[in-house]
């Protein structure tokens, strides 16, 4: 209403303005349709004798199942959110800092399955960043959900971890960088897609020396799943997101398809 008519709405907090749209990212105010769309014709549904007869119960099935979602994507409108997540080395808990270079506040949330505690949320506004950190002395599961597909999972034991990982965003050329740097040993590390799972990428990497893994997001719309694991070890990252260009893109190519979007326990909702 305040963006529409200019009308003020004293009841709104900062915080929602921060982080909650004003529904006009939904509207394509660049072009016009002034055209009548054309609607079914709906003489069919009309009671032949002019009275009212009893409402339709449907009979519910015997065993109900889950709702399957649709295969495919469909168009989507530019929205404002533009987040990275950039672990920093730590030998004594998970140190990331949450940066945040979009036209909207975002909110994100950590949860953790290891070690047991309560979620944790966040708030960063547009333009700015905040560092947070997680203990995480031994065995740890954490993960991060955040909007607009915006998901982190670091897991490990700290004593064992030997690589580090940072992914960069590749200017506007839809592509990003991964890159990992073995720390005080030789690791075998696999970049795995979601998108190509079938074509996981390894490397070996010296003690000391690091590797940037290149992938080109233009084919699935500027959606990313990647995941890094070491032979051997539990380490792993798993990060995934889009890439904005300001322009309009396409949902989630992965939508409706197990063990990808919505193959990620808790993830695709909570992302």
């Amino acid at each position: 209403m305040e963006a529409r008519f200019g009308v003020s709405e004293p009841n709104i907090t900062p915080w929602r303005r921060t982080v909650c749209g004003d529904l006009t990212s939904a509207f394509d105010f660049s072009r016009t349709q002034s055209g009548v769309p054309h609607l079914p014709d709906t003489g069919a549904y009309e009671p032949k004798d002019q009275d009212r007869h009893p409402d339709y119960h449907p009979t519910p099935p015997a065993q109900g199942t889950m709702p399957q979602q649709e295969r495919g994507t469909r168009p989507s409108r530019p929205v404002g959110y533009d987040l990275s997540v950039l672990e920093r080395e730590d030998a004594a808990q998970v140190q990331v800092t949450l940066v945040n270079t979009g036209e909207l506040g975002a909110h994100l949330q950590a949860r953790f399955l290891t070690p047991a505690a309560p979620p944790a949320s966040y708030t960063v506004g547009a333009g700015d960043r905040l560092g947070v950190a997680w203990p995480a002395t031994g065995a740890y599961d954490i993960t991060l959900h955040g909007p607009h597909g915006t998901f982190r999972r670091f897991s490990g034991d700290r004593p064992r971890d030997h690589v580090h990982t940072v992914l960069r965003r590749a200017g506007r050329s839809g592509q990003v960088r991964v890159t990992v740097t073995a720390l005080r040993q030789p690791a075998s590390v696999t970049l795995t897609n979601a998108y190509s799972p079938d074509r996981p990428r390894t490397v070996r990497l010296a003690a000391g020396r690091d590797h940037t893994f290149e992938v080109d997001t233009r084919g699935t719309g500027g959606w990313y799943d990647l995941t890094v694991t070491v032979e051997g070890e539990s380490y792993a990252r798993q990060l995934a997101g889009h890439l904005g260009d300001g322009g309009p893109s396409v949902s989630d190519p992965a939508f409706g398809r197990a063990g990808t979007a919505f193959g990620r326990a808790g993830t695709a909702f909570g992302r």
